[in-house]
């Protein structure tokens, strides 16, 4: 398509050019090899020495690509993990070596991580994923009641009465093969909670422990080969999609009890109904002290043990939590900002179709900016079904670029091209994006302060986190809250708490049902102001109301314009970055459709465009206004499809 040109885009160049020596300008005009895509090169076949240097010649010379991910399949030949492989394995680093090319270190055969080709099952079997299963029987008391324990790791056995909520746990009997209860008169729930191993063939990503049996099959094999490439040719490690999978999304294992006692000085066993039923007042907060104890587990568990070993032998970790599509995505990976606490690079898994897994993105290089980590990076394009050209690879990295991605490895190359099974074909095979990939891959690029902090509908907050919300009301910030208020406490006994500061705060209460206003302020003498937005969906223009009201003085104003184009073709997104005190806007139009507006940016700047599809600077006329009070700087925007641009602040 001769309208995308060689793109320079060096997001990642000026996040690391201060520590090279180098200005954004001379960043931006020659960005390093280094900072180009590294795809996922599929080995669906069998290696030779002459294949691998070709490709790789192939993906350096005439797709610009700066490294690959070498990612075994089923179809791998020689046989994953066999000294045949490792010989090839061998020739893929000398060649990349001699190219200047990096290795990322895929850490497993197919996907998910886990399974080291299926050997964990086969000499680890004590140490592969759990589950938490439940026997329940009701009961009418008074009565003598008896149950063998079914095989497994025995975690609780509670006896919960149906009328009064009251708990109490079961004892084992003498031998640990049974439970046994006096039941007192009443209706009871009698119910037994047994940790027990998984018929799938992943690792226990919850247990260090069993993390490192894993290392032991896969990570150290490489290192104990290829020592001197680690730090050197391979650069990163990958894992992949490492979750709460199957297990019917009850994963657990056996070392919970004992490691929650630890962290908060009792025992979780009477919690353990709330999983399932209702069991009064204390419902919402034991499935939080639970769930996020989960949460916890997992994110110190595989990602973090990855860290630390990546970082004994000289490299950086990566790799992507389950399927970070949604928003909320609490029953894939736990709590997908604590789950990148431990990876130096988090990444984002955008896959499947164009604008699939939208509104979850964010959580990951939200993630990333919490940790201080200045690098994120996305698994992208993998198994886009509909016909993929150049264009799509500028639309979808455009949006990923704006929702914080700096680091691109397209999914992907494959050693057979014919034999694809996963589309897209993205390298030198495929004649509808080669001629561009070159360019395409010239297209590789905390203090903070908030005015406005937006609460989503919920029924349940920590209270130690509404603590904080009151604080920053009190402070004159502002606050959005949409669809619900939240009633209930994370930690037990501070429902009345929350009940309380939510009506402090907003001015109603949280349990109201009743509300005749779709839209309600509530100002406080500080200046800060409460917004509830009851039902925005319905009626869009509310929240921009309320948002207009908690923020008069935007960031960033478009004129006339949507920021969503065509959200199924495109739109008009930005990212606002701040880099050795100048402020840095990278812009993208990645619709079919031209934009011809108005931007308004706040404050008084005087800017540069800088253009990432044909490496011109230039100054641009901007006008500066005052509105209530506040500096903004206007300059005219015109953006052909499918383009991006930087303004640059100009010091």
């Amino acid at each position: 398509m001769n309208r995308i040109v060689s793109i320079n885009l060096i997001l990642l160049a000026v996040l690391l050019s201060q520590a090279l020596g180098v200005s954004l300008e001379d960043s931006f005009k020659n960005p390093p090899m280094a900072y180009k895509s590294q795809p996922l090169w599929h080995m669906n076949g069998e290696m030779t020495t002459e294949g691998i240097k070709q490709q790789l010649r192939d993906a350096w010379e005439k797709s610009g690509f700066s490294g690959v991910a070498v990612l075994p399949v089923r179809e791998t030949r020689p046989n994953y993990l066999s000294e045949d492989y490792f010989a090839r394995y061998q020739d893929i680093l000398e060649t990349c070596k001699d190219l200047g090319m990096e290795v990322i270190f895929y850490d497993d055969i197919g996907f998910p991580s886990g399974s080291a080709g299926g050997q964990m099952r086969e000499l680890y079997p004590d140490h592969i994923l759990c589950r938490l299963d439940k026997l329940e029987v009701d009961v009418t008391g008074p009565t003598q009641w008896m149950q063998v324990l079914p095989t497994g790791d025995h975690m609780a056995a509670v006896a919960m009465n149906l009328t009064t909520f009251e708990r109490h746990n079961i004892p084992e009997s003498a031998d640990g093969k049974s439970v046994k209860w006096k039941v007192p008169p009443g209706s009871w729930k009698l119910m037994v909670f047994t940790c027990v191993r998984d018929r799938d063939n992943k690792v226990d990503y919850l247990c260090p422990e069993s993390v490192d049996k894993f290392f032991s099959l896969t990570y150290d094999k490489y290192y104990e080969r290829f020592a001197d490439s680690f730090g050197t040719t391979i650069q990163m490690t990958f894992f992949d999609d490492v979750g709460l999978r199957k297990a019917s999304r009850r994963n657990w294992t056996p070392a919970f009890n004992v490691k929650f006692k630890q962290k908060h000085g009792y025992a979780p066993t009477l919690l353990y109904p709330a999983l399932w039923h209702d069991i009064g007042p204390d419902t919402a907060a034991a499935r939080v002290a639970l769930y996020g104890f989960r949460a916890e587990l997992l994110a110190e568990g595989f990602p973090r043990k990855v860290q630390e070993w990546a970082h004994r032998h000289g490299v950086r970790s990566s790799g992507h939590a389950m399927a970070q599509y949604h928003p909320q995505p609490t029953f894939l990976a736990g709590d997908n900002i604590l789950f990148y606490r431990h990876s130096d690079i988090p990444m984002i898994d955008s896959i499947h179709y164009y604008g699939h897994g939208r509104p979850g993105f964010k959580l990951t290089s939200s993630a990333a900016c919490s940790f201080d980590k200045p690098l994120t990076s996305v698994e992208i394009y993998g198994n886009y079904r509909g016909h993929f050209d150049t264009p799509m690879l500028y639309r979808s990295g455009m949006e990923l670029f704006v929702r914080g991605a700096n680091v691109f490895l397209p999914h992907g190359m494959w050693y057979v091209p014919e034999k694809m099974r996963i589309r897209p074909l993205i390298s030198d095979f495929n004649p509808d994006i080669a001629a561009d990939l070159a360019g395409y891959n010239d297209w590789v690029v905390n203090h903070q302060a908030y005015q406005v902090l937006v609460m989503p509908g919920s029924r349940v907050i920590h209270w130690s986190n509404l603590q904080k919300i009151k604080a920053f009301y009190e402070a004159g910030g502002k606050i959005v809250a949409t669809t619900a208020l939240p009633s209930q406490s994370a930690e037990f006994g501070h429902d009345k708490e929350v009940q309380q500061t939510i009506e402090y705060i907003f001015g109603i209460a949280s349990v109201n049902t009743s509300l005749n206003e779709e839209l309600l302020t509530h100002p406080n003498a500080n200046g800060g102001l409460a917004c509830f937005v009851l039902d925005f969906l319905q009626d869009r223009t509310l929240l921009d109301q309320a948002l207009n009201l908690a923020c008069p003085a935007p960031d960033v104003r478009f004129r006339d314009v949507e920021p969503t184009i065509d959200p199924g073709k495109g739109m008009l997104s930005y990212l606002h970055k701040v880099k050795d005190g100048r402020h840095v806007y990278f812009v993208a139009n990645s619709a079919d459709a031209a934009v011809d507006t108005e931007v308004t940016l706040r404050g008084q700047l005087a800017l540069q465009s800088w253009d990432p599809h044909d490496g011109t600077m230039q100054d641009i006329q901007t006008t500066s206004v005052v509105e209530k009070g506040m500096s903004y700087t206007k300059t005219s925007l015109k953006m052909n499809p499918l383009s991006s641009l930087f303004l640059v602040e100009v010091q």
